[in-house]
């Protein structure tokens, strides 16, 4: 998929608002689920041959124009911005990806030895 909306998406959406439908009322005309045409008209997906052919029987939209780009990107939703004190909630670009141990992170490499010489204990000397 193009990382921009194809012009398929936007007459799609444009001709179910002109008629003044619903989304779950497209759905029903092509035969698809509401969340289904949320991401066509979004262009987040690309019909298969047969929705893309009941859209055209429907709605007029060209079979070809869901390969076609349009130029301009879609808006883009910001993320929602987090707070990383302790409170479970993480901001971005700050305190790295997580991925890395932090200073005050407790080395638990000695727990993990001593877990597995427990249960070496408790089987005979095998882990």
């Amino acid at each position: 998929m193009n990382r921009y909306m194809n012009r398929a998406a936007l007459e799609l959406r444009a001709w179910r608002t002109e008629r003044g439908h619903k989304q779950a009322a497209l759905a029903k005309l092509i035969g698809a689920s509401q969340c289904m045409v949320a991401y066509l008209e979004t262009g987040a997906r690309v019909p298969g041959r047969y929705l893309a052919k009941q859209i055209a029987s429907v709605c007029g939209v060209a079979e070809s124009a869901w390969a076609e780009s349009v130029d301009t990107p879609p808006p883009e939703k910001a993320a929602p911005e987090r707070d990383r004190g302790g409170n479970g909630r993480f901001t971005r670009g700050e305190g790295g990806s997580g991925a890395e141990p932090s200073a005050e992170a407790p080395d638990l490499s000695g727990l993990l030895a001593g877990a597995l010489a427990a249960v070496a204990q408790q089987n005979g000397g095998e882990p």
